[in-house]
């Protein structure tokens, strides 16, 4: 973002206080995403994305008026809670007063990010700056990436891409992009490539897998790989492969001596209690609780 002369990845300008939030550190693998705090101001500052890149600012709670020029011509609005506005560096404003207290969301839209999410043609969606009806899917999406950035990624790449991609994607079918592509509505796995993903993820369910590498076994960009895999195997790529990583918990807590620090461990988790918290919610008890009801059965 440009803001008075200076700049800076998501900071908007003017009285803008950054909340305790950080989606750009390097345990975040989504879209970077900030917390911030409208309060009243009054100046002349140059505000928004820089040239080529785009923003979209989610207002969570409160309300402002914001006085602006834009196009040589003197803007006011007031905007409140649910509002959502695209930002574009394309179009940029001078900011000159801010009445009221809010509460936004701000996430910055990559253009590598669009690509992947809407292909090569998707940047041309945001050239302008805008104003959307309120969306709650699109309010839900960045609420739920918030609280993984707060969780300090701790439910993994995969997680965080699926969150990303589908906010853009929406984002994308706001402003006018038609979801899938055409090619695509008719397009289903083949055998083999069934076969190829579920080898992968055999073998690399352990792992901090990217949907950018499970899309790319079968050759597809991620947004329409997203949707293919949820029509052949009835549950979203994160879904599926934490399955498999809570199937193989239950095996090696029945069949072997490992504690439940040492099965989340093996199993790629980022602390005990995230084990403990997926387990529970998929089975029903802890994982100690699993092991000793299974292992009691047995003998």
């Amino acid at each position: 973002m440009h803001v008075a002369g200076e700049n800076r990845p998501l900071s908007m300008g003017g009285n803008f206080t950054t909340l305790p939030t950080d989606g750009r550190a390097a345990w975040w693998s989504g879209l970077p995403i900030e917390q911030h705090r409208m309060d009243p101001w009054e100046g002349d500052a140059e505000v928004g994305p820089l040239g080529g890149e785009q923003g979209v600012l989610l207002y969570a709670s409160g309300a402002v008026q914001i006085e602006s020029t834009s196009g040589g011509r003197d803007v006011s609005r007031r905007i409140g809670a649910g509002a959502v506005r695209l930002m574009s560096g394309s179009d940029r404003q001078r900011l000159r007063r801010i009445t009221g207290h809010a509460e936004v969301v701000v996430v910055h839209l990559p253009t590598e990010w669009i690509a992947r999410a809407l292909g090569d043609g998707g940047s041309q969606l945001f050239s302008q700056t805008v104003s959307l009806d309120e969306s709650g899917t699109l309010t839900a999406l960045a609420a739920e990436m918030l609280k993984e950035v707060n969780r300090r990624g701790a439910t993994g790449r995969l997680f965080a891409e699926s969150l990303s991609l589908a906010f853009v994607s929406h984002l994308g079918a706001r402003l006018g992009e038609n979801a899938p592509a055409p090619h695509a509505k008719s397009r289903t796995f083949s055998r083999l490539e069934s076969e190829r993903l579920q080898d992968f993820i055999a073998n690399r369910f352990r792992d901090d897998v990217s949907l950018t590498e499970l899309a790319s076994v079968v050759g597809l960009r991620p947004r329409h790989f997203s949707a293919l895999f949820h029509r052949a195997f009835g549950c979203s790529p994160y879904r599926f492969v934490l399955n498999r990583k809570l199937s193989e918990a239950a095996r090696l807590l029945t069949t072997t001596e490992l504690d439940v620090a040492e099965v989340a461990y093996e199993l790629g988790f980022c602390s005990q209690s995230h084990f403990t918290a997926m387990f529970r919610r998929a089975y029903g008890v802890t994982p100690g609780q699993y092991a000793l009801r299974r292992r009691s059965s047995v003998s």
